[in-house]
């Protein structure tokens, strides 16, 4: 009888888990048992079975309680744990009527008192939830069992008796209907991890240090010979180091405790394996010119640029669209690949994503919890915000590839997932983490260069606000530590000149108007606002709230009797922040303030002009962007840049003279992308990556861009696996990472991005061969798909 079966009979029964005083059981019509091998009725239990019913007894109660605990922090559904309370007491009862019903002469051993003992610890646990489900006054379903095994009586042997209650206790454990289904792709993405794992690190101990030749799809089946390796030797310490990382990628699922399941066996495993890892590349860190230094630096620079992820997460993604459309009661989209392109379907994939049942993601007070961690730097000191140790993977997206006229070798970069490299407590400190240290003296000691696009924000918050410039700064300060290996720029999507919006005048009164400027600049003080004042200039100036008030009146009643007259609201916004800018430059030296770039309607050359400063002149602590000025120098990038600006004005959007928030917001994230293009071709990098926080919303929308953009630059944005990756890589990372979708405000910047550029293909495809003359960029994914 089959797990299935077993617990469809069970869950066949009453209504509640009472337990009669007599301790007959309730179950008369339950759980019938198949043929025994013998059809002699049984006089005792052997001492070995009773043993192994009393651990079963004792597991089945462990695991009740761990399904409670479930229940109470939001992991499984009520009804999941409800079922699961019917198949425990399902065999509760079993095992009392079939120990019961036999004739046994050991009654008094210490294994028959050990197991009733635990029947009796099994009794207290559902009886205690029943106490519970009774006061939430929920009733159990009722399951109608397989009518095939309906009228079957008889009594099993001990061994059968046994492997029945393993079956009944698998299913307990993992079910086969809702909770497992939810919990499979978590299974899924913990195994392909430690895959990659002991892959990368066999293969490298086998043919680094081992000296052996082992194909590298072949390496993690020679995990045992590597284990030999190590044994029977005096090791040194170094040796010792990489040894502690073996045994975590070992793999026995018999090795599952009674309390646990395969989900919780893996991620332990996992979670083992980055203890040893850090405490291995710490010691290389403090070790430095030991020989062995060489080697754990090198794997773990390994863990960077060789974990590949991306069936995983499209087999991921693909389960979550599968279960929202079923949660949506509709059939599956028929997409038309003839006429696809990188948007076919995906609003729809957005939609079924966000409706899949909550038990296949973390509950939502995780979810803001786990967030909070990380937008107040951690817990002050309580608990640290430590990405890469928290269930934050990093793993290869895809391989830029640059061909340059003329030259046979074209150039591969690598571009790596992953979330911020940094270790906070909660006190506005930040430090790098071990193991991106290790990355890079790797790739100082070979002459690699890697290239960090920063997506988290330069400006200075409150710790409530979420202050990502300590963050920033660690990663910055990497430059330093490793000159000609590391450089990073900063380039912020939290800024209001990234968001460009703007007051509009449409449908409102001249006071409407009027007091919505008053607000926004005087008591919003929020740096997404539509207009925005640093503080610093009222600490500066008391007055300037009452010298606001007093301008907005004095024009407002220039503009009373003409207000409604066509554009006159535009313009009494333009001459407001004329005067206000002219106002504060008149007073203060201070002339980078961030203000009257989110203007009404901005002509072009205004617009212009402040993305170059915002870039290159105004500090970091005022844009949120920092381009260091060795690379500034070195690659001649403001030059440059301006060339950029000019090209894409003329190129793309037809010299217009003005343009509106969306074409500004494409205006910027086109000039974000065409940077880190010149940036990584001329500083000669051999990886990259682009990351906010987590590497999940700001970090996938800046991803997704430069894929979309590579894509239809390269006339591949209707090849059918080309969209699929698209797709996979918008959603996956936020569900792999924090098992929720991704932020809708990233996901439509995204999309907004992507359906310019499909409208407007040709312009892009011009700007890429002004901008790269002789250079060709693509990616490994599209050559593969080509082939």
């Amino acid at each position: 009888m089959n797990a299935a079966c077993l617990a469809s009979k069970i869950l066949q029964n009453p209504n509640d888990l009472n337990f009669e005083a007599d301790q007959e059981t309730e179950l008369e019509s339950s759980l019938v048992f198949v043929q025994s091998e013998s059809s002699d009725h049984l006089e005792t239990i052997p001492e070995p079975y009773l043993s192994q019913i009393c651990k079963l007894a004792e597991k089945v109660n462990d695991s009740i309680k761990s399904l409670h605990d479930d229940y109470t922090s939001q992991k499984i559904t009520e009804d999941a744990f409800l079922k699961s309370c019917k198949i425990g007491k399902g065999i509760y009862d079993q095992m009392y009527e079939y120990l019961f019903e036999l004739e046994s002469e050991a009654m008094t051993s210490s294994d028959h008192e050990k197991l009733f003992e635990e029947l009796a610890n099994l009794r207290k646990t559902l009886q205690d939830i029943q106490k519970q489900i009774s006061d939430l006054d929920i009733e159990f379903e009722i399951v109608t069992p397989p009518e095939e095994y309906a009228n079957i009586e008889s009594k099993l042997s001990p061994s059968s008796f046994i492997a029945m209650i393993e079956s009944a206790i698998s299913y307990l454990i993992y079910g086969d209907g809702e909770r497992r289904e939810h919990e499979k792709w978590k299974i899924l993405r913990y195994d392909a991890l430690l895959e990659n794992a002991r892959r990368t690190i066999c293969y490298y101990i086998n043919t680094k240090i081992m000296s052996k030749r082992v194909p590298k799809e072949f390496a993690s089946t020679s995990l045992s010979k590597t284990l030999s390796h190590f044994a029977n030797k005096e090791l040194k310490e170094w040796e010792k180091q990489i040894f502690s990382l073996l045994p975590p990628l070992i793999i026995n699922l018999d090795e599952i405790p009674p309390s646990e399941n395969q989900l919780g066996y893996l991620r332990a495993k996992y979670n083992t394996f980055l203890k040893a890892m850090r405490t291995a590349v710490k010691w290389s860190e403090a070790n430095q010119m030991d020989e062995g230094a060489f080697h754990l630096d090198a794997l773990c620079a390994l863990t960077f640029t060789d974990f590949d992820l991306n069936d995983c997460c499209e087999t991921v993604v693909d389960t979550f669209i599968r279960l929202g459309s079923e949660a949506l009661k509709r059939k599956p989209e028929n997409e038309d690949k003839k006429y696809s392109n990188l948007l076919s379907h995906l609003s729809v994939k957005d939609e079924e994503i966000r409706a899949a049942p909550r038990t296949a993601k973390t509950p939502l007070t995780h979810q803001l919890l786990k967030s909070a961690n990380g937008h107040l730097n951690g817990f002050l000191g309580l608990y640290q915000f430590d990405p890469i140790m928290q269930s934050n993977p990093r793993h290869v997206l895809y391989t830029k590839i640059v061909s340059f006229k003329g030259k046979d070798s074209p150039k591969k970069i690598i571009n790596i997932a992953m979330g911020t490299p940094t270790i906070e407590s909660g006190y506005c400190e930040a430090d790098t983490n071990p193991e991106i240290k290790a990355f890079l003296r790797h790739y100082q000691r070979k002459g690699l260069k890697h290239y960090y696009g920063n997506r988290q924000d330069f400006y200075p918050k409150t710790l409530l606000e979420g202050d990502e410039s300590v963050r920033c700064h660690a990663i910055h300060n990497l430059a330093t530590l490793f000159k000609g290996t590391f450089y990073a720029v900063t380039l912020t999507y939290n800024s209001p000149f990234y968001y460009q919006k703007y007051l509009t005048y449409k449908n409102k009164t001249l006071p409407e108007l009027k007091d919505e400027i008053f607000t926004v600049l005087t008591k919003s003080r929020s740096r997404h606002s539509i207009d925005f004042l640093p503080d610093s200039l009222f600490s500066l100036n008391p007055d300037l709230s009452n010298w606001i008030e007093n301008e907005l009146e004095r024009l407002a009643n220039e503009y009373k009797d003409t207000f409604q007259i066509q554009s006159r609201g535009g313009q009494f916004i333009n001459e407001f922040h004329t005067s206000l800018q002219n106002y504060v430059d008149g007073w203060t030296k201070e002339s980078k303030i961030k203000i009257g770039y989110t203007r009404y309607a901005p002509r072009i050359t205004d617009f212009k002009t402040q993305l170059l400063n915002q870039l290159f002149d105004l500090p970091p602590e005022v844009s949120g962007n920092y381009i260091p000025e060795v690379i500034v120098d070195q690659l001649n990038l403001r030059n440059w840049c301006i060339k950029l600006i000019e090209q894409t004005h003329k190129i793309v959007f037809h010299n217009k003279k003005y343009l509106d928030g969306k074409s500004r917001r494409v205006f910027v994230n086109t000039v974000y992308i065409f940077i880190d293009d010149y940036n990584i071709i001329n500083l000669d990098a051999n990886s990259s990556n682009f990351t906010c926080k987590d590497g999940v919303d700001r970090s996938v929308a800046s991803n997704s861009k430069d894929y979309s953009a590579k894509a239809i630059n390269n006339k591949v944005e209707r090849t059918p696996d080309v969209i699929k990756f698209f797709s996979t890589m918008l959603f996956s990372r936020a569900l792999i990472t924090h098992k929720r979708p991704i932020i809708r405000e990233r996901f439509e910047q995204t999309e907004e991005f992507t359906q310019f550029y499909l409208q407007n293909r040709d312009e892009l495809i011009e700007l890429y061969e002004t901008m790269f003359p002789g250079i060709e960029i693509t990616l490994d994914l599209f050559l593969a798909k080509n082939k």
